[in-house]
């Protein structure tokens, strides 16, 4: 008798809340919804109109919406109520660093982080040592945008576009103007966290130039991992004969998802590999059969059934060679995922 006394009851509020819906009333809270779902007195799209038109009073997050899917609510219950959140920051100046990250540490979502920034814009001085910070805090790519776009340090108006800083790190690097190269490509990658080439450049000029390679691997990494492409300077054994007279050449290896490329300075040694048909990546050197042995990186490569071929490349340069040629094998297997 008590449990169908409750059902009754339960039953009675989701009514009240559909004929609540014909006139204005205050938006739902999680309570109130949770209720509606468990007495199952409405269907889903009665309640999906009903939020639309009263809205919601709180947050909604991943473990939210997994309540609500416990308690009952379908797809499309939860696609409303992740459209119709109405949570806007209160009034106040502009954000600084420390309020940001006191933001990103506590575990601010993702949704009302953006409502956060948008709506009281940013005090930032955009320098890498504070996109630094942000970042280590916990700032995303898209946060990081966010922060520039919405930045009351920036003029956006006269505000150098990415291309136009991409050019310039490119001709200070042509000219050797390597530091110049660096801070115009990091202000590039600043500006527009989600692009590749800004960190191919800054990956190159730290493993060519500064002789930074965990920088560079770094770098690399999130270059290919936004759709780019980077390069590694290489030999190329390309024959041993009987003798052992060993055959090879110089060029450079192009890599990016899905693609291995190696343009040679002898034009019949190029290739040009889907990175599906590379089977193996892996750095060699002296063992027990060959001790004297130089590290490289081996590939094997499918030819379609047959018994994969072997393709050796060493670093073109002598210092930190087999560090240099594990990066170049890691992010071989990174374009091969």
């Amino acid at each position: 008798m008590r449990k169908l006394l409750c059902f009754i009851a339960l039953l009675t509020f989701a009514v009240a809340i559909l004929l609540e819906a014909q006139v204005p009333t205050a938006p739902l809270s999680q309570n109130q919804l949770i209720e509606a779902l468990k007495a199952g007195g409405l269907s889903a799209d009665d309640l999906a109109a009903i939020i639309r038109r009263r809205g919601i009073d709180f947050e909604m997050t991943v473990d939210l919406e997994r309540k609500f899917r416990d308690a009952g609510a379908d797809s499309g219950i939860v696609v409303v109520l992740w459209d119709k959140e109405q949570w806007n920051p209160p009034a106040g100046s502009a954000l600084t660093k420390d309020f940001l990250i006191a933001l990103l540490q506590s575990g601010t979502s993702p949704q009302r982080l953006s409502k956060w920034i948008v709506g009281r814009k940013v005090d930032l001085e955009l320098t890498q040592s504070n996109a630094r910070d942000l970042q280590i805090a916990g700032a995303s790519d898209q946060v990081m945008t966010l922060i520039t776009t919405n930045n009351i340090w920036v003029h956006h108006d006269d505000k150098p576009r990415y291309e136009d800083l991409l050019s310039a790190a490119q001709s200070a690097l042509k000219a050797g103007n390597y530091e110049v190269a660096e801070n115009k490509a990091d202000a590039a990658e600043l500006s527009d966290p989600s692009r590749p080439e800004a960190y191919a450049l800054i990956g190159f000029v730290y493993l060519y130039h500064f002789n930074s390679l965990s920088k560079a691997a770094s770098e690399y990494r999130s270059a290919i991992e936004r759709g780019g492409e980077v390069e590694f300077r290489v030999r190329h054994v390309d024959h041993v004969s009987k003798i052992g007279k060993v055959d090879t050449c110089v060029g450079q290896i192009l890599l990016k998802r899905g693609s291995f490329v190696f343009n040679s300075n002898r034009s019949d040694h190029n290739m040009a590999i889907k990175a599906h048909q590379i089977v193996e990546a892996r750095l060699t050197g002296p063992s027990a059969v060959n001790p004297l042995a130089k590290s490289g990186v081996r590939m094997l490569v499918s030819q379609g059934g047959g018994k994969p071929y072997e393709v050796m490349f060493h670093a073109a340069r002598n210092k930190d060679e087999k560090d240099e040629e594990t990066i170049l094998a890691d992010l071989i297997n990174v374009i091969r995922q």
